[in-house]
């Protein structure tokens, strides 16, 4: 069975996902940062009982439970840790990868990771590795819902690349497999060129596949954590940490400083930021940790009282602290903004670790999705590494342009190597050549090829500005997770004047950036707001599994010429 072939049952999960789960599992709720069981409780079902069907001690339960020790009530619910660990999953008629990616909470991605086979699609009886798969608890409904399933669907499905072939069997109507399949009733008639009289026991019908859903789940959060994230209550006052070279006791002393005006300017507009912080929430209370001091070091802050007790933290500028950190967050379940771009296995591994500068990944998300906006007949050709080592950007790429595939104006990929991207396109119209290569001469091999045509521009990776051998003559364009200040609107003109009248700094980018860290972030992370602007960023995490950190996917277009690394042009 091919991936694709599955798309109608794909949907209809999709659909009917909750509904599903909350027959055959418990449903799975996050609690301050961990993941539990939501049981309800009914007529009969005391701690006694729950402890052994849960096959855990009374204490146990009261522990994650504490208002039940004084007894269970009709219509309480009851919170058990979700347990994870290596699973064997053999798979089961009607399930798909998506299905299983939702039962044991872990993503397709991953799936296909642990088991190479199943990128092609899975069969009847196949044995899949689930590792860190979830272990759910099976609701009292459960055996009724599924005698009932395999009782009601006694359907026969013969699937190709297509079409699925349904054999109809008794008690069925059209309507009744339309509704199944989630297509009309005419499509099937027109396609099988029948009329709903003509529908009898054993006939066999050309069903038509859905094409638009993107099964891969590479730039889409887990369905089932959005929901979850959902479920916190939105932090109203905050007590939030921030870790930078410097504090605010020493902030007098570095007025002097000049190499330090850029950091001075962030600080600025951070401090700008928490005067307007109740514009967002009742209140907070904000703390500077200058470890950086003579009489204070980081690990002496991380292990204090008052950072256990934090709701974020934003993480110090040094790569080695803000891995430091980071692990303290992650050890105590508190989300952590990461203010820089690191390539950190340690961060990428921090589900609560939120990192604000694109990473080439969601680089390469940016650019397709701008693509898809701007291409208008032009050819879209993705120049692959020869070495393979930009694998999982170029997927990330492909994938996200192509769940715009519904679109019948788009441009179709053209895909190929740096040792023969000469050959395959018709150099009369115009190219956007897309890569994401390290090796500066494959880099510069593409960039001399668009030169050369005049027709064509090239999308690359913000890596390429720090090459040498294109600081001249050369042109392309990347992704940056900063845009440019918008003068003239109100809200600026408004933190311009509380600038010059409190600091006697004028405003400027670096200014804006620190405004935004402090108003923009904490909107998404502690109010679960799925997307917001500021003065300079426009931000959206997502996560490609629960195990993941949160990557920023939006951004801004500029181009690279000549070498103008330090005054990019912004594409509009």
């Amino acid at each position: 069975m091919k991936i694709k072939t599955i798309t109608p049952l794909f949907i209809i999960f999709f659909f009917f996902n909750q509904y599903i789960l909350s027959q055959k599992y418990y449903p799975v709720v996050k609690k301050n940062g961990d993941f539990f069981h939501e049981i309800n409780i009914y007529q009969g079902l005391t701690l006694y009982s729950l402890s052994q069907k849960l096959k855990c001690s009374i204490d146990d339960l009261i522990k994650h439970n504490p208002g039940a020790s004084a007894g269970l009530n009709l219509g309480d619910k009851i919170y058990f840790p979700l347990a994870r660990k290596t699973l064997l999953h053999k798979v089961l008629s009607k399930e798909s990868l998506y299905s299983i990616s939702q039962d044991y909470l872990i993503s397709i991605d991953s799936i296909i990771s642990w088991n190479p086979g199943s990128k092609s699609g899975i069969q009847i009886g196949n044995e899949l590795v689930l590792k860190n798969g979830a272990v759910r608890l099976l609701s009292e409904s459960s055996s009724k819902t599924i005698e009932s399933e395999s009782n009601q669907d006694n359907s026969i499905i013969i699937k190709d690349d297509k079409l699925i072939n349904h054999v109809v069997v008794q008690g069925e109507s059209l309507y009744g497999i339309a509704k199944k399949y989630m297509v009309s009733s005419d499509k099937i008639c027109q396609l099988n060129g029948i009329n709903p009289s003509q529908i009898k026991v054993g006939s066999v019908l050309k069903i038509p596949l859905k094409s638009t859903i993107d099964l891969s789940q590479n730039e889409k959060s887990v369905p089932l954590d959005k929901g979850i994230d959902s479920l916190i209550k939105p932090i109203e006052n905050p007590k939030i940490a921030i870790f930078l070279p410097f504090g605010a006791d020493t902030i007098k002393s570095l007025k002097a400083i000049p190499h330090i005006i850029p950091t001075l300017n962030l600080y600025v507009g951070m401090s700008l930021g928490i005067q307007d912080f109740t514009k967002n929430f009742k209140s907070a209370e904000f703390t500077f940790y200058d470890y950086h001091s003579p009489k204070v070091n980081l690990d002496s802050v991380l292990l204090s009282e008052k950072m256990a007790s934090m709701n974020l933290v934003y993480a110090s500028v040094l790569k080695a602290d803000a891995e430091k950190i980071s692990d303290f967050c992650k050890a105590n379940k508190i989300p952590v903004i990461i203010p820089s771009r690191y390539d950190s296995p340690s961060i990428q591994s921090n589900p609560f670790a939120y990192q604000l500068p694109l990473s080439k990944r969601a680089e390469a998300i940016v650019i397709a999705n701008r693509l898809q906006s701007i291409q208008n007949g032009h050819q879209i050709v993705l120049v692959r590494s020869i070495s393979k080592e930009s694998y999982e950007i170029e997927e990330a790429f492909l994938s996200a342009y192509q769940s715009f595939s519904e679109s019948p104006a788009l441009s179709k990929v053209i895909e190929i190597d740096t040792n023969g991207f000469k050959n395959v396109v018709n150099t009369l119209l115009p190219i956007y050549y897309v890569s994401f290569v390290s090796q500066p001469a494959e880099v510069k091999a593409i960039l001399k090829r668009s030169k050369s045509l005049g027709n064509s521009l090239v999308f690359g990776s913000s890596s390429w500005t720090k090459i040498r051998e294109l600081k001249k003559n050369f042109s392309f364009i990347y992704a940056e997770a900063s845009g440019p200040m918008h003068s003239g609107s109100a809200s600026l003109n408004s933190l311009y004047v509380k600038s010059r009248d409190r600091y006697h700094i004028m405003v400027n980018q670096t200014i804006c950036r620190g405004y935004d860290l402090i108003n923009l972030l904490p909107k998404l992370i502690l109010l679960n707001e799925a997307e917001s602007k500021g003065y300079i960023y426009n931000v959206k995490f997502i996560q490609k599994d629960l195990e993941s950190y949160h990557e920023n996917t939006r951004g801004y277009l500029y181009r690279f010429v000549n070498g103008t690394e330090t005054d990019p042009i912004f594409i509009k």
